[in-house]
Formats: structure tokens, C-alpha cells, sequence
């Protein structure tokens, strides 16, 4: 793995645009250098090092070379510009919040996708919420695995915000992927399903995400908002063997 410097260097090639720029919600490229006044959280990098990805195609690795605008700018270019709007205001929340529960950010991403396509207003007929679809008792659920000293009712109003809605996600996809051994399958479905009703699957020696749509749509979800990031990591092998 190169240097900051030479990592930069190679997103700006991948994006054909100068590195340490932002996207703009009415643009497709990024465009415009970043705002001075910026937090300067929003400038370090992501860590992911010793997090399993959803996929072996990933390096998740490659984002401490990254700063957040270059990792967000490959993400919101792989997306479609209405998806990419949607995404783009709390885009910074879903990878940190993936940093801090160490889960793949991708895969954070493609299960958002596919609850709510990034709408953060999104309510089901179940009564799930948000951009990640927690469902109020989930919400209470995770915030008291969290310790969090709210009530039950401040808990599910924090879960229907954006940023409490992705903590909440987040935290408990890490808690499903924990209590199914690292297995993404088995969390993902359980995401959807439920961890009991897998768990039943799996005592009964029943098979668990065969011709399960849900699955499937995150699949493809996850091919999705990876793509970008996917290309800047050939061209990044390819430049690192050329060196």
C-alpha cells in the first residue's frame, strides 16, 4: 500500500478530477475544492484496516489513504444523480458510523439502499423508519445495548433523525454480524427477518438466504455503491505493480 500522497494521486485519476474536492448534490462529478471552514474531522481519513469486507473483492484498507472527501466523492459517483442527492447529506454519517462499529461501509450502504434507497423520510407499512428502516422497538432495543439514558420514547424519536437512524443501524448490523460469526449472509437476512426466525432456520437445518429477494437486492446494492471505489482499487494495484 503507497503513501497518502500516492493514493490521492490515483483518485484524482480514477475521477479525473483534482483530489481533496467535494461533490456537489446538483453535480454528477465532484466538483469545487473543499470548504475552508470544513469540521476538520470531515478531512481524516477512514479506518478500516482489520475489518472482514462483505466481499473479497474489496480492500477495505485503501480508505487510510483516502481523506473523507476523496472516499465520498468514489462513492456518490457510483450512483445515480437523484440516489447520489439523497445519499449525499448523510453519507459521512453512515462511514463513520461504520468506522466506529468496524462493519463494512459498502455493506452499510447497500442494506441502506435497500430498505429505503437512501430516502431518510421512508416509513414501511411496518412501521420502520428512516434510511435504514428501524422498526420503534429495534430502536429501544439497540439504544439500551448502547446504554443510552433516554427513555423509550426519546430512543425511537432519536432512530426516526438521520444520524440516530444510522448509529441505530449500524450498531445493530455489527451486533448481527457478531452474533453470526462474521457471516454477512446470515446477518443480512436476520437485518430483514429477524435474528430469532434464522436461528430457527439454522436449528431445523434449513437453508437461510436461497432465493431470498431481500438478499439479492442487497447484493446488488452493494455491487452498486462499490463500483467506483472497485475501479480505484485495479487502477491502484496496477499503478502499485507498474512502480
Amino acid at each position: 500500500m503507497g503513501s497518502g500522497g500516492f493514493v490521492n494521486s490515483l483518485v484524482a485519476g480514477a475521477l479525473a478530477v483534482p483530489a481533496a474536492f467535494h461533490y456537489a448534490d446538483h453535480e454528477r462529478e465532484a466538483v469545487g475544492p473543499v470548504p475552508a471552514a470544513r469540521d476538520h474531522r470531515e478531512g481524516r481519513g477512514l479506518e478500516f484496516g482489520g475489518v472482514r469486507p462483505r466481499s473479497r473483492e474489496i480492500d477495505l484498507g485503501l480508505f487510510r489513504g483516502l481523506g473523507i472527501h476523496e472516499a465520498r466523492n468514489l462513492i456518490l459517483n457510483a450512483l445515480e444523480p437523484r440516489e447520489a442527492s439523497r445519499l449525499a447529506p448523510h453519507l459521512t454519517a453512515a462511514l463513520r458510523h461504520s468506522e466506529r462499529n468496524r462493519i463494512d461501509p459498502f455493506w452499510t450502504l447497500a442494506v441502506m439502499r435497500a430498505e429505503s434507497h437512501f430516502h431518510k423520510d421512508a416509513v414501511s407499512r411496518a412501521n420502520a423508519r428512516g434510511l435504514m428502516q428501524v422498526m420503534p422497538d429495534t430502536a429501544v432495543h439497540v439504544g439500551r445495548l448502547m446504554k443510552k439514558r433516554m427513555g423509550r420514547r426519546v430512543l425511537q424519536e432519536h432512530s426516526k433523525t438521520p444520524e440516530g437512524n444510522i448509529e441505530f443501524g449500524t450498531f445493530y448490523l455489527a451486533r448481527l454480524l457478531k452474533r453470526f460469526k462474521g457471516d454477512h449472509k446470515l446477518a443480512t437476512v436476520a437485518y430483514n427477518m429477524g435474528p430469532y426466525w434464522v436461528d430457527r432456520r439454522l436449528r431445523r437445518g434449513l437453508p437461510v438466504g436461497e432465493r431470498n429477494n431481500y438478499l439479492d437486492k442487497v447484493e446488488r446494492s452493494y455491487r452498486r455503491v462499490s463500483r467506483t471505489f472497485r475501479d480505484y482499487q485495479a487502477r491502484a494495484g496496477d499503478r502499485g505493480a507498474a512502480g
